[in-house]
């Protein structure tokens, strides 16, 4: 006598349960035969990526996306507004008028200021190093690449903290923040400390760019 068909439910059971353990069901009879043991999620991520650890990796809906914690451009529309915005000054800048309204040992702050906030590793070595021909002190720069004021003049403190507000703000500073730098230094002299963070800034995001795309082609193990 024929026996009667196993339920499907039975069978659906059975098949969760060999997939658990590597398993695959063959053929109408249930017949079991081993399959290849899938790989666990931090083998097959490094063994696909070469990544060193698994939080360099991040599966989502869209593939594989890659962490990477620093700023940068995020679209051409942002670069174009920088490079519009100094283009605009290009006469004022090459008359000299910058030099004329803040020393170069000052711009240098600034620029660490910036450079702190947006960490791009080029801008950080190039900078602390054009400050210390400037006249910053070596304490001065490590200082302020860690977010620190202390050691600065004291006069140089409003634009500083601007600077810096000015960076994490992504260039869109509060109109207090804006009104309060204007009235320390006076308009021009305010003037040309916004070009100041709009050149490094531009620097600092066009570096970590770069840092982008080496990290996402490395997998990680470059440009962090």
């Amino acid at each position: 006598m024929r026996r009667s068909a196993r339920p499907f439910w039975l069978w659906s059971r059975r098949a969760g349960k060999a997939s658990d353990k590597g398993l695959s069901v063959n053929g109408s009879r249930g017949q079991f035969s081993k399959s290849r043991q899938r790989l666990s999620g931090k083998t097959s991520i490094q063994k696909l990526y070469g990544c060193r650890d698994v939080a360099d990796v991040r599966k989502g809906t869209r593939g594989t996306v890659m962490k990477f914690r620093k700023r940068f451009y995020a679209s051409a529309r942002e670069f174009a507004t920088d490079i519009l915005y100094l283009t605009r000054n290009t006469r004022w800048l090459s008359s000299g008028n910058l030099n004329g309204a803040i020393s170069p040992a000052f711009r240098e702050r600034l620029m660490l200021a910036v450079t702190a906030v947006y960490g791009c590793r080029y801008c950080s070595y190039f900078h602390a190093r054009q400050g210390l021909k400037s006249g910053v002190s070596q304490q001065e720069a490590a200082a302020l690449l860690a977010g620190s004021m202390e050691t600065c003049p004291p006069e140089e403190a409003v634009a500083l903290l601007y600077a810096q507000h000015w960076a994490e703000s992504n260039a869109n500073p509060d109109a207090e923040a804006v009104e309060r730098l204007e009235h320390t230094y006076g308009t021009e002299k305010a003037k040309a400390i916004n070009l100041v963070l709009r050149m490094v800034r531009v620097g600092n995001l066009a570096g970590n760019l770069w840092d982008y795309f080496l990290y996402r082609l490395s997998c990680g193990k470059w440009g962090n």
